[in-house]
């Protein structure tokens, strides 16, 4: 991480269905983190300078993440996309941007919402809304 990261989440490469040979030969967990100043860091690469909250999935195999901003958006990149990242590939701003593309269509979300959980056995993401409630939405990501 570039900078002190307080949330953390690893995922064991020994946990992913669908992943290369040559990601599984180097064996590095996938490391992501979030900083005091809501940067999204996958290892050293910056992947959202705004985000509210994240969680990987290890049951569907996605990072989901919540943005901060005037249109705040859930999204979702597939863990086995992240280990095929090549970080040699170019500049980061275009890795950056490949890597959002190659998400999912993301889903908005009331401003300030933060991401509590994902539920292992079904396609749904629970949201604390800015108000206190909790809202459960089921995206196509996770269907």
């Amino acid at each position: 991480m570039l900078e002190p990261c307080p949330w953390i989440d690893v995922l064991d490469v020994k946990d992913i269905a669908h992943i290369s040979e040559n990601a599984l030969e180097l064996g590095k967990p996938i490391v992501v983190g979030m900083s005091r100043r809501s940067r999204l860091y996958f290892g050293e690469h910056l992947i959202s300078s705004g985000a509210s909250s994240f969680l990987l999935s290890k049951s569907h195999q996605f990072l989901c993440y919540v943005t901060l901003g005037s249109r705040s958006q859930l999204r979702f990149i597939a863990v086995s996309f992240m280990m095929e990242w090549d970080p040699l590939a170019g500049s980061d701003e275009n890795q950056n941007i490949a890597l959002i593309e190659e998400g999912y269509e993301p889903r908005s979300v009331e401003r300030g919402s933060r991401l509590v959980t994902v539920t292992p056995s079904a396609p749904t993401a629970v949201l604390q809304m800015p108000r206190g409630n909790l809202e459960g939405v089921v995206p196509r990501a996770l269907a």
